[in-house]
């Protein structure tokens, strides 16, 4: 079977994109390459279903985790829908709750600056 060769410059790069196909990050985002252990990672779910029970609806905790990651405060492995995807309600930034990860040690710490701590 031959090999498909085709000119590089047929093709460009959306602007957020560089060639070597890394996305521009977001403040708080990073890549699924610095992710920690499994056991000390929690989905943006999973997290806010820990906020839920301190008198937040578990969608309310996930809109104000997500603002979080939008906003630099808290940092996270983010994945994003693209708006046409979702199903249901929408979070800030079209972040995925079930596929955006969190640092257990990342959520204490923020939890502890929004507590004045």
């Amino acid at each position: 079977m031959k090999a498909l060769t085709v000119a590089p410059h047929l093709f460009r790069a959306p602007m957020s994109i560089v060639l070597s196909g890394v996305r521009r990050r977001y403040p708080g985002e990073s890549d699924m390459n610095n992710a920690t252990e499994v056991g000390n990672t929690l989905t943006l779910r999973e997290a806010a279903k820990l906020l839920a029970g301190e008198g937040v609806s578990p969608h309310d905790a996930e809109v104000l985790l997500a603002s979080a990651i939008q906003h630099g405060e808290l940092h996270a492995n983010v994945k994003r829908w693209a708006t046409e995807q979702w199903d249901g309600q929408m979070l800030p930034g079209n972040i995925d709750p079930r596929e955006t990860f969190i640092d257990r040690a990342d959520l204490d710490a923020w939890r502890s600056r929004r507590e004045g701590g």
